[in-house]
Order: C-alpha cells, then sequence, then structure tokens
C-alpha cells in the first residue's frame, strides 16, 4: 500500500482553497499534470472522490469536505512538529509574508532588510496579493503571516497580532482647481475623476462603495498598475487620488501633490497584521511579529 505524503496533503489544501488544479499548480510550483497525478493518488489510497469535476469547474465532494477538515489539522501538525526539533537559538527556515501592493512597495523593504541581516537563516517570500485574496491563502497555509489595510477584521479563524489606523487622503496636482478650495462637498469631487486602483485593492473597494451609497455619480477612471502610476497621474493633473499618506511623503514634502480638504468620518482603515488561529508560530514567524512591534511604523 502507498503512503500518503504530507505534498500531496498541502496539495489537495490549495486545490480546496482555490478551487482551481491550474492556480494551486501555479502557486506550489507544479505542473498540473504532477498535482494532478498526486490527488488521483490520493483518491486511490483514500477510496473515494475528493473533487466532482463537471467541465471546467470543480468542487469538493461531501467525503473531500469531511477530509479538507482533518487535512488541516495535519499540515498544522506537521509543522509544528518540524520546529518542534529544528528549534535553535536564531530562527530557521522559511517566512511567507503576505501583502497589498503599497505595503509591500512602501512600508516593507527596509523592516525586511533588517529581519534578513538580523536573520539570515530565514528564507524570505514576499507574496503580493489583494485583500480579497490573503484570507484564503492564509486559511489554506500558502502564508504564514499577511499584513492588510481594512477595516477591523472579525473573522473567528484570524488572528490580529497588532493594527493601527492608516491615514489615508485624496490628493492632486496643486494646480487642480479644487485645490485651492477651503471645503469639499461630495458633489464636488464628482465634476472630476477619481483615480483608483484596479479591482481586489480593500480600501479601493470599501471607499467606492462609501460613495456609492451617497446617491452622487462619480467618474471613476481604475488602473491596474501600481500606486506610483496612481501618483503620476495625479501630479500630472488627470484628476484625485486616494492613496495612504506613507505612499505621498515625498511628493508631498517636494509639493507635487497637495490633500484636497474632505474628510468621511465613515471611511476609516486599520493596517492589522494577521495569521491563521491554528498555525503554529515558528521562530520564523515570532521574529518576525517582534520586529515589526519594534518598527513601530
Amino acid at each position: 500500500m502507498r503512503h500518503t505524503e504530507i505534498r500531496q496533503i498541502k496539495t489537495f489544501i490549495s486545490i480546496a482553497g482555490l478551487n482551481s488544479f491550474t492556480q494551486a499548480a501555479k502557486e506550489l510550483g507544479y505542473a498540473q499534470s504532477s498535482i494532478t497525478k498526486q490527488i488521483q493518488l490520493l483518491e486511490k489510497e483514500l477510496g473515494v472522490l475528493l473533487f466532482e469535476r463537471l467541465g471546467k469547474t470543480i468542487s469538493l465532494t461531501s467525503a473531500g469536505n469531511d477530509f479538507l477538515v482533518y487535512s488541516r489539522q495535519m499540515l498544522n501538525l506537521w509543522e509544528e512538529a518540524k520546529g518542534s526539533i529544528r528549534e535553535a537559538d536564531k530562527p530557521t527556515g522559511r517566512l511567507i509574508i503576505g501583502a497589498e501592493e503599497s505595503i509591500c512597495g512602501y512600508k516593507l523593504p527596509e523592516l525586511l532588510k533588517e529581519y534578513n541581516r538580523r536573520y539570515p537563516d530565514v528564507e524570505l517570500i514576499l507574496k503580493i496579493a489583494s485583500g480579497s485574496t490573503i484570507e484564503p491563502l492564509l486559511r489554506e497555509n500558502n502564508m504564514d503571516v499577511a499584513i492588510i489595510s481594512d477595516t477591523k477584521r472579525s473573522s473567528h479563524d484570524l488572528v490580529v497580532e497588532m493594527a493601527q489606523d492608516e491615514p489615508f487622503a485624496l490628493l492632486t496636482s496643486p494646480s487642480h482647481l479644487l485645490a485651492h478650495k477651503n471645503e469639499i462637498t461630495l458633489e464636488d469631487l464628482s465634476v472630476y475623476p477619481l483615480l483608483m486602483p484596479g479591482q481586489g485593492c480593500s480600501w479601493q473597494e470599501l471607499f467606492r462603495k462609501e460613495l456609492e451609497e451617497s446617491n452622487v455619480t462619480f467618474k471613476f477612471m481604475a488602473f491596474e498598475g501600481s500606486n506610483h502610476t496612481l501618483k503620476q497621474l495625479a501630479v500630472n493633473g488627470l484628476g484625485i487620488a486616494l492613496l495612504p499618506l506613507y505612499t505621498v511623503t515625498q511628493e508631498l514634502e517636494e509639493k507635487k501633490l497637495v490633500m484636497i480638504p474632505y474628510r468621511d468620518k465613515h471611511f476609516k482603515l486599520i493596517t492589522q497584521v494577521v495569521y491563521h488561529k491554528d498555525k503554529w508560530k515558528s521562530s520564523a514567524i515570532n521574529a518576525f511579529l517582534a520586529l515589526y512591534k519594534e518598527w513601530n511604523f
């Protein structure tokens, strides 16, 4: 009888979380044929079908749902077992950190540089992910810890280790007409294009929802590029950009951008460091959490 390998468990959890063999193959770095074979062998050993395959869509069978619960427990126990015998004075192993593009580009570089200096034996992996995809990645154990800017999290299976208010602002060129007004209304904003990141950005989706509930029609211009692109569009007077203040420090100092005087009391974001409640906190994770607190962004 063939014995199940831990990589098959990881593959099964990943496919279940992503609802896709193709996406799981990309996530895990396997050829699709390889993960298909792994699941076939797993199903053969268990004597049940784990997935229903209807055309190009897949879904867990009843047996698959039951096995998923135990698979997560097995994987967490495996990680804990590895850590218990490898634990040393200094953190080792792999640390997978997830964050949105703006946090990766502006908040993390210096912190990760310091982490790497202190703990050179830890393999750092940084995943850029949207707010909507980070939670599934944490739940499927494809990410150790994540940093997100969102409303306060209340998920029963996610632990919020640290949380702090994140100032945001509407920004535009100093030559823009709204830059010289003492007070801005929603009607004022509706006249000009609002430059927004593409879908998947948590704070963009929250702000858009706030505006749409006002019954005022706005001109949204969404871009799939980086926050740097949004800044340059705003600098050149194309419209008004909503961005975290930590991304525009230099532009504000150089007076390339100005904040327009609009405040929405309901729009409040919090940057949070989160991990799954069942995640075994290795020395590498604990060291990262401690350094993040020390860094005091």
